[in-house]
C-alpha cells in the first residue's frame, strides 16, 4: 500500500465494509474505513480497494519522514 505495510480487515465481502490499517512509522498507523451502502452485488467494487485508494490519497499529501 504505497511502499507502507497494510492491513485489510473485512469481517465478509458482502457486508460492503472494510478497514485498512498501514504502518507508517514505528509507533504511527492510518486508518481508513469504508462503509457502503447496502450488499454488494457482483462486479461491485471491493470496499477494502476503495478503503486503500482514500488512504493513498492522504499519503501523498504526508510531508516527507526524516
Amino acid at each position: 500500500m504505497a511502499g507502507y505495510p497494510s492491513v485489510r480487515q473485512q469481517t465478509a465481502r458482502e457486508n460492503n465494509i472494510c478497514t485498512v490499517t498501514i504502518g507508517l512509522g514505528p509507533k504511527q498507523a492510518l486508518e481508513a474505513d469504508w462503509t457502503g451502502l447496502g450488499t454488494l452485488k457482483p462486479g461491485d467494487p471491493d470496499p477494502c480497494e476503495r478503503a486503500e485508494t482514500a488512504a493513498a490519497l492522504v499519503i501523498r499529501k504526508l510531508p516527507p519522514q526524516s
